[in-house]
């Protein structure tokens, strides 16, 4: 059941920041703790995520707020799920940053990181509504206006990424296919690969991503698809093995999640990209029938990650305007056709300054159209080869 959580609006009276001296209140309020509970964690607006829970009566819900907030601050400071709730149950500053006055005043367990991470993705399948980046463009809009950020220019660029959560969903699947498998063999064929597969039979598949930085996530994801091959390679002509579903399920993920590369001298495992990756994957071994839908052209699926920011000399700080996820064979230029709308239409930009990557006809074109004027750093075309002349190593001068 949806509850708003409001404690935040009064400071308690016994709360640990009156027990400060003038001193220690002071440098709180200098902390980026300070800034994040003022201009970040008070304007999580809750009610937008509201239809996540059930409408029934129920026990309610960890505060929204709170949750969002510790996601911010998890990518913001680089936290494995471990860390983070470390830091929100003994550091008072990440406690203060998320809107509580005394340490134990609200306490948070990995399955409600987990839980929550699940409904936000799966509403966002359902939906097409991506609620973490309406959040992201309230606040930011809020923020320019109240610390009257010129956003008349600003510059755009991409880069290549992966989405951390969808990765930890990817991670927990394969995990349980290979609990499955290793399950159903005999206590025999256990102990053949009990050594190298005890780090993830040992605790329950969700929580293997608890202590795992983002970069870590991906090695563990080859090494899983590394056991499981090794594994369905081994048992290949072992009717009593591979006649079993969990059989059936490895040789599955193998073909569907990793690009696997065999020579003479060895076997090379790589995980796909997210985009390379079929909506009628196995999504989970309990349901092998399940599929994967996204709904129209703008769930996150792709591996470009595309930003736009403020860029005006007098500006005290800058700020991001637009962040969008695309998938990785759309061109910069299209991007920007895309995107630029919505960005003139939120912050009234006159000018964006992009590498050459971004010009095109169509994003010329609808820059004209939106008034703005694209100014790109340098000139589209191919890289010069070091080896060879160009005309930039002639001089014409006196012809």
């Amino acid at each position: 059941m949806f509850r708003e959580n409001l404690r935040y609006k009064q400071m308690k009276l016994f709360g640990i920041v009156n027990q400060m001296p003038e001193g220690m209140k002071k440098m709180l309020e200098r902390s980026w703790a300070f800034v994040f509970r003022e201009k970040i964690f008070k304007k999580i607006e809750e009610r937008r995520y509201k239809d996540l829970y059930s409408k029934a009566k129920s026990r309610p819900n960890f505060p929204v707020n709170i949750w969002v907030g510790l996601e911010i601050i998890k990518q913001l400071k680089d936290y494995t799920d471990e860390e983070l709730i470390e830091q929100f149950h003994f550091n008072y500053l990440t406690a203060y940053a998320v809107g509580l006055d005394n340490l134990g005043e609200v306490t948070v367990c990995e399955r409600t990181l987990y839980y929550n991470r699940k409904r936000i993705l799966e509403y966002e399948e359902r939906t097409g509504k991506d609620l973490l980046g309406e959040e992201f463009k309230a606040i930011t809009d809020e923020t320019l206006k109240e610390l009257g950020i010129d956003t008349r220019t600003q510059r755009m660029d991409s880069s290549f990424v992966g989405s951390n959560i969808k990765q930890m969903c990817r991670l927990e699947l394969l995990v349980k296919v290979l609990q499955n498998i290793y399950k159903d063999l005999s206590e025999e064929n256990q102990s053949l690969w009990k050594e190298k597969v005890s780090y993830y039979i040992n605790q329950e598949a969700d929580h293997v991503s608890f202590r795992l930085k983002r970069e870590e996530i991906e090695m563990h994801i080859k090494r899983i698809g590394e056991i499981l091959f090794e594994i369905h390679e081994y048992y290949a002509k072992a009717e009593e093995i591979n006649s079993l579903k969990s059989y059936e399920h490895v040789g599955r993920v193998l073909e569907e999640q990793f690009i696997i590369k065999a020579d003479k001298e060895k076997v090379i495992i790589e995980a796909k990209p997210a985009k390379e990756i079929k909506a009628n994957s196995l999504q989970n071994p309990a349901d092998d029938e399940a599929t994967y839908r996204k709904k129209g052209d703008k769930a996150s699926q792709g591996y470009v990650f595309n930003i736009a920011e403020t860029c005006s000399p007098g500006n005290d700080v800058q700020l991001i305007t637009d962040v969008s996820t695309h998938q990785n064979v759309i061109s910069d230029d299209t991007i920007l056709e895309e995107r630029i709308e919505e960005i003139r239409e939120r912050t009234q930009v006159k000018e964006m300054i992009t590498d050459a990557s971004y010009v095109g006809k169509g994003a010329e074109k609808k820059c004209d159209e939106e008034e703005v004027e694209l100014i790109p750093t340098d000139i589209k075309g191919r890289s010069l080869s070091e080896d060879k002349l160009s005309l930039k190593d002639f001089d014409f001068k006196g012809y």
